[in-house]
């Protein structure tokens, strides 16, 4: 079993360990599995945040190296997070099942479908911590 975890491990996208990634996620199990692949790969997981209020929070106050947001939070959006984070130079990314690309407050932001796998998400989190300045 633990050579499969490795050889597993080596073909997934390398993300520089030690970053500081704020997790915005109103979904439990996705969460769970977001929270501990990122931790599995030695980053610091900031939240998580399940509400638009405490993702604010976390967004205004806390060092982050970059944010997965999804777009619902039950009757809220993430988009006022991302305002946030757009103002601080934050790197971020969506994840949704629902939200339409083309919606103004997405604009040209990095977007991740669910459902997805730990490749797609490691993928993008490397892009967007990428082309961070």
């Amino acid at each position: 079993m633990r050579t499969v975890q490795s050889n597993t491990r080596e073909t997934l996208p390398h993300v520089a360990t030690g970053k500081r990634v704020l997790l915005v996620e109103d979904e439990a199990l996705i969460t769970t599995l977001v929270v501990d692949v990122l931790e599995d790969r030695g980053m610091v997981v900031i939240g998580p945040a399940a509400t638009l209020r405490d993702a604010l929070a976390l967004a205004g106050s806390e060092q982050i190296d970059a944010a997965i947001l999804d777009v619902n939070l039950g009757a809220e959006t993430s988009f006022p997070v991302a305002r946030l984070l757009r103002e601080r130079g934050i790197p971020f990314f969506y994840t949704t099942a629902f939200a339409n690309r083309t919606h103004p407050d997405i604009g040209d932001a990095a977007f991740l479908p669910k459902p997805y796998g730990i490749r797609q998400l490691l993928e993008t989190l490397d892009g967007v911590l990428a082309a961070a300045p």
